[in-house]
C-alpha cells in the first residue's frame, strides 16, 4: 500500500487581509519535522514561494532530510478559485474570524488538486504541520520539557499510519469531538442543509483521510457545499462545520475517532469519570 500525506505551512499571516494566527513559525517547523518520523512514500508541504527557501533550509540543511522525506511545493493562497468569494464576504461579515485563514481551511481540500499521480497513492491523509504539540498532548507523550522537546510526540511514530489504516475500515477516517452540553465547541451551518439536524458532533479538520478514492468523493462534496454556501450566504462558515454536515447528511460513508475535550479539566471529574481526552484516540 502507498500512502500520501499533505499539510501546509503559511507564517506571517496574522493580522493581514488573509488573517492567520501569531507566532507559529518554529511551533509549525518543530511539530513537523516530529510528524515526519511516521511511515509514508511521500509528504507534501505546501508553501509561499517567499517561505519555501526557508524551509529547506531548516529541513534539508539544519536537519538532513531531503525531498524524499518531504517536497515543498508553492502555492500562492490568493490563487485559491474563491479567494474574491471569501473577500467579499468578509466586507459584510463583522463578525468574521480574523485569525483563521479561510483560503487555507478551504485548501485543506483544494490542495488534492495540485498533488500530480495523486491515484498512484492507496491512502491519502492531510495532516495539520502544528498538531505535534504539548497543549493537546500531554507530558508523558512528549519526549521532554524543552523548547523543541515538548514539540515531540511519542504517538507520531512508525505504527502511526498503519493505526490509522486500520481504524478507517476502508471509510473516510474522521476526528469528531463530542459538541453536547459541558464539551460544547462550536456552532454549525443553517438547519437547512442537513438532511436530519444535529450538532452533538464536532469534526475536526486538523487530521482526516482514508482511501483515495474515497478522499476524492469527500472533496467534491465539500467544493459543491462550498460553493452553494458562498453563493447563498452572507458568513463564511470554517472548513470543520462544513466537514461536520458532510458526515451527518453522510454518515454510512465515514468512520470517526470520538472524544469528549482537549485536555483534562478539574470539573470533568464532577460529571462523567470517563471522560475521553484528544490525545487518547490515537
Amino acid at each position: 500500500m502507498k500512502t500520501l500525506y499533505y499539510t501546509c505551512i503559511y507564517n506571517g499571516l496574522f493580522e493581514t487581509k488573509l488573517g492567520g494566527r501569531p507566532s507559529r513559525e518554529r511551533h509549525y517547523k518543530n511539530s513537523l519535522l516530529n510528524i515526519l518520523n511516521i511511515s509514508y512514500n511521500k509528504f507534501i508541504c505546501f508553501t509561499s514561494k517567499e517561505e519555501k527557501e526557508d524551509l529547506e533550509l531548516f529541513f534539508y540543511h539544519e536537519n538532513g532530510l531531503n525531498i524524499d522525506d518531504i517536497e515543498f511545493i508553492e502555492f500562492d493562497l490568493k490563487n485559491n478559485e474563491y479567494h474574491k468569494r471569501i473577500n467579499a464576504i468578509k466586507k459584510i461579515d463583522k463578525n468574521i474570524v480574523k485569525d483563521r485563514c479561510y483560503e487555507i481551511q478551504y485548501n485543506k481540500f483544494l490542495f488534492l488538486n495540485e498533488i500530480e499521480n495523486l491515484d498512484d497513492y492507496d491512502y491519502v491523509f492531510w495532516i495539520d504541520a502544528g498538531l505535534s504539540y504539548h497543549e493537546l498532548f500531554p507530558e508523558t507523550h512528549t519526549l521532554d520539557k524543552s523548547i523543541h522537546g515538548r514539540y515531540k510526540v511519542v504517538l507520531f511514530d512508525e505504527k502511526f499510519t498503519e493505526n490509522m489504516i486500520d481504524k478507517s475500515k476502508e471509510k473516510v477516517l474522521l476526528i469528531a469531538k463530542n459538541n453536547k452540553e459541558y464539551f460544547y465547541w462550536s456552532n454549525t451551518i443553517p438547519e437547512k442543509y442537513y438532511n436530519e439536524y444535529s450538532k452533538d458532533i464536532h469534526i475536526i479538520g486538523g487530521f482526516f483521510g482514508g482511501k483515495t478514492s474515497e478522499i476524492i468523493k469527500f472533496k467534491n462534496m465539500f467544493t459543491i457545499l462550498l460553493n452553494v454556501l458562498l453563493k447563498n450566504e452572507k458568513e463564511l462558515f470554517m472548513e470543520e462545520q462544513i466537514m461536520s454536515n458532510i458526515y451527518f447528511n453522510n454518515k454510512n460513508m465515514f468512520k470517526t475517532l470520538n472524544f469528549d475535550d482537549w485536555k483534562y479539566k478539574d470539573w470533568h471529574k464532577k460529571i462523567d469519570s470517563d471522560i475521553k481526552l484528544f490525545y487518547q484516540i490515537f
